[in-house]
């Protein structure tokens, strides 16, 4: 089978850095302003605990007893964050997404003289599953004994299943009863997640045998009436699997105008790549942070052979579903599977992303939609590319202006570091119209002067969205 690569040259956006999430960083470490981010207690016992985050880098738990009868002290007590809070950041709810990573501490202390047995915990999936690590970093191994002084608590992610590194509900600590040291105060003062970030994921490959049936979480999202079989629900009816070779992704997308009485162009979308099992609650959120582009491999097929392209929006539902476009490519009509790339500078708040996925344009003929693959990956800079959307192009031209204009001394993917000045401008002249990917050399056009460059992208960027359905 014969792959096609795409890359977007429109509707670029400029971007700032990455979200640091699926990339290893701080999860909870508080700021003294009395929010504890909705970390709190449970009684494992008669214990009861007060919530101090009045200081600045830690939250304190001071344990209060039984408030029935106060000569029963230093009993059990769980201490953890909120089952749908994962990072003090962020207040999107969902599951903590840490697929990749190595490990997850805690740093912890109490206040007591001898030794406190204690559980360093978890709850995953959908299903909260209960899972510890030991003291010795093990699965279900023995608990950690915390003696006076700060310690730091290690959970080994690959402890988990790739499913169960997805979806994290709660994080926490289950101190065992401690009467003989009476009420402590316990003081967390960081959670991190520690480890090498990914620069390759695969969402979903619809393999025969993958879950529900290939088809891996997916949904169809909105413009419903444009898939044959679809029941009118946000659900899978009308999505299938096409088991031929190690299998894909199938629907048939009707042909219209994409009007009300004539619908054409449905939406798609992907969560986690897990079982969707009724609804897609857990399978959110997940931590794209870490990748600046995303691949679909997908192919078209007319049965009336008329050829043609059809358009693909690549999009993403961030934070409170906030609708963002990654970019519009065009889908060759022509049977054959093709690499959909769709670069994400401009796409914020990935850490949160609830959902993405593909919205068709609208299209004359039935076509039949594969799709063979969705990954992610982290592909370095294209030097030229100062606005780092993955193409040379006019607004390059933009960003290098203002950083000279402003005395800047450094640009994203600076082909001379140190400096803004005119070696920046001729690079990108010489290299305008390259893609990542392209290679040196290939995928340039002829370079007219910077005026007469701006002219013709702006008007390449307009007569390439002509026809667009709607956002």
């Amino acid at each position: 089978m014969r792959y096609f690569v795409y890359f977007v040259t429109v509707g670029s956006m400029l971007c700032g850095g990455l979200a640091m999430a699926q990339s290893p960083g701080v999860l909870y470490t508080w700021a003294g302003t009395g929010n504890p981010h909705d970390w709190t207690w449970t009684m494992g016992g008669s214990n009861t605990a007060a919530i101090d985050t009045s200081t600045a880098g830690q939250i304190t738990f001071n344990e209060l007893g039984d408030e029935f009868d106060p000569g029963i002290v230093g009993g059990p007590i769980a201490i953890h964050d909120s089952f749908n809070r994962r990072l003090e950041s962020s207040t999107s709810s969902g599951g903590l997404d840490l697929t990749g990573l190595d490990s997850v501490e805690i740093d912890v202390e109490h206040n007591g003289t001898g030794d406190v047995d204690v559980q360093f915990y978890m709850q995953v999936t959908r299903d909260s599953t209960y899972l510890w690590a030991g003291n010795d970093g093990t699965f279900k191994g023995p608990d950690f004994s915390l003696g006076p002084g700060l310690h730091t608590l290690a959970f080994p992610l690959n402890l988990l299943t790739p499913g169960q590194q997805t979806y994290i509900r709660t994080i926490g600590l289950s101190v065992r009863d401690h009467s003989s040291e009476g009420n402590l105060n316990w003081t967390i003062h960081e959670v991190r997640s520690l480890g090498t970030p990914l620069t390759l994921r695969e969402v979903a490959n619809h393999d025969v045998g993958s879950s529900d049936n290939g088809l891996q979480g997916v949904i169809a999202n909105f413009d419903l009436d444009a898939i044959v079989g679809n029941d009118g629900g946000q659900n899978q009816t009308g999505l299938s699997q096409n088991t031929s070779g190690s299998g894909s992704l199938q629907w048939t997308d009707k042909g219209g105008d994409g009007t009300m009485g004539s619908p054409s162009g449905a939406a798609i979308t992907w969560y986690n790549g897990t079982e969707w099992g009724g609804n897609s609650f857990y399978e959110r959120l997940s931590d794209y942070s870490n990748y600046n582009r995303l691949t679909i491999r997908m192919s078209a097929t007319d049965a009336l052979n008329a050829g043609g392209d059809l358009g693909v929006q690549g999009f993403f539902q961030t934070g409170n579903y906030d609708y963002q476009v990654a970019s519009e490519l065009a889908l060759p009509i022509d049977g054959q599977f093709h690499d959909l790339v769709f670069p994400l500078g401009g796409v914020t708040n990935r850490t949160n992303t609830q959902d993405f996925g593909v919205n068709l344009f609208a299209h004359l003929n039935d076509l039949v939609i594969n799709v063979d693959r969705v990954w992610f990956e982290t592909v370095e800079g294209l030097l030229g590319d100062y606005n780092e959307n993955d193409v040379i192009d006019a607004a390059d031209y933009s960003t290098w202006r203002d950083a000279l204009t402003a005395g800047a001394t450094s640009l994203p993917n600076d082909p001379s570091p140190g400096t803004v000045d005119e070696t920046d401008f001729l690079y990108w002249r010489a290299h305008f119209g390259e893609t990542l990917g392209s290679g040196a050399g290939a995928g340039q056009v002829a370079v007219p002067e910077p005026a007469t460059a701006l002219l013709a992208c702006f008007a390449c960027a307009v007569g390439m969205t002509v026809g667009r359905r709607r956002t």
